[in-house]
């Protein structure tokens, strides 16, 4: 019950009209666990999504104090301030980024409870640059004037000084007529099975690079969403997240969670926290982009 109730957090966040908000003092009984999720990048200011698990739902205190420790911050912490348009709390200090092989702490906790105080550590992996990435074996089909694009893209990566455990790859494109993203689907990979793993509903791929033979990656995808009629795909843009392993077993259990929901089935599935004391996530990433012409 638990884990279900853990993954609701998340979602009931953006429906904040629909649970429970609380300001302190927080009544909490046994059995009661904070919730955190916080996923940190340089290229972002630190936030976190802060919820209370109980037996029999959960809940969302405006009053609980967070503290960021680490790499810049020369010994002192960083609060956070609870910002209700977002229902989610904001580093006082937004103009303070990660670093790129920075250690970072989280700590938090309800004033006036006796919900235990969590903690958290988490690093910023280097980053992995893509050093040529090409398409192949274009294949188009039209369906009433629409287009649907089929081919293989491949990537090289470059080399890093220091190698990361993960690599979160996101491919997208954008048309002649749009400057919006759109997204791929990605086939299941037919190479390299034991390093690249793709998950339900997560955009792109996942690498593991202590299991990936090579620099080279190649991948089938398609349009999700057939292109326009006069819309023609002009760039692919990609993304290449280096991550921490905790923020791969996250998007993996979400993922399964999400799917075993989706097909009905109601099986358990534990899920992953690096929270101490409590349950959630402090992750981790660095990215760094490249484009080609289509």
């Amino acid at each position: 019950m638990k884990n279900f109730i853990y993954i609701l957090a998340f979602v009931a966040i953006a429906a904040s009209s629909c649970v429970e908000r609380v300001g302190s003092p927080l009544t909490s009984i046994d059995g009661d666990e904070l919730v955190v999720h916080s996923i940190i990048s340089p290229d972002e200011a630190v936030q976190a999504a802060v919820s209370v698990s109980h037996l029999t739902g959960i809940s969302f205190p405006e009053s609980a104090e967070i503290e960021l420790m680490g790499t810049g911050l020369q010994g002192s912490s960083l609060r956070f301030s609870y910002k209700n348009s977002t229902n989610r709390y904001i580093l006082r200090n937004q103009q303070f980024r990660p670093t790129v092989g920075g250690e970072y702490e989280l700590r938090a906790f309800v004033p006036d409870s006796d919900i235990d105080t969590i903690f958290s550590r988490t690093v910023i992996p280097a980053e992995i640059n893509i050093a040529k990435a090409e398409f192949s074996n274009t294949e188009i089909a039209t369906v009433n004037s629409a287009h649907d694009y089929f081919f293989d893209l491949t990537i090289q990566l470059e080399e890093p000084e220091v190698m990361p455990a993960w690599l979160h790859i996101i491919p997208t494109y954008k048309t002649n007529i749009s400057d919006e993203f759109q997204k791929f689907e990605i086939e299941d990979p037919t190479v390299e099975k034991n390093a690249v793993k793709q998950f339900y509903l997560e955009e792109g791929i996942f690498v593991d690079m202590t299991k990936l033979s090579g620099n080279e990656i190649t991948i089938s995808v398609s349009t999700l969403i057939p292109v326009k009629p006069g819309a023609l795909i002009k760039n692919i843009f990609f993304e290449t997240r280096s991550t921490t392993k905790d923020y791969y077993q996250y998007l993996q259990t979400r993922a399964k969670q999400t799917q075993q929901e989706d097909g009905g089935f109601s099986a358990p599935i534990t899920n992953f926290t690096n929270i101490d004391n409590g349950l959630g996530i402090f992750a981790g990433y660095s990215s760094s982009t490249h484009s080609i012409k289509f």
